[in-house]
């Protein structure tokens, strides 16, 4: 996030997008078929993160000015 950052973004929230339903019967039989395999057993990617920014408000602004794509 460093490079977010330098662009004038700071980080908001962080979203889990789910790949597979979130049922343990589905999940299991995503496992079962997946080629990947840890120490532990099989693993699978189930979901991917969505990371919310926002901009940081440029110096000497105050903090109800808005910027919008009308302009």
């Amino acid at each position: 996030m460093p490079a977010a950052r330098r662009a004038g973004l700071r980080f908001l929230d962080r979203i889990a997008l789910l790949r597979v339903p979130a049922r343990s019967v589905a999940l299991a039989s995503i496992a079962a078929s997946s080629e990947c395999s840890s120490a532990l057993g099989r693993s699978v990617v189930v979901h991917d993160d969505l990371l919310l920014f926002t901009r940081r408000p440029a110096p000497g602004t105050t903090a109800c000015a808005r910027e919008t794509s009308d302009d």
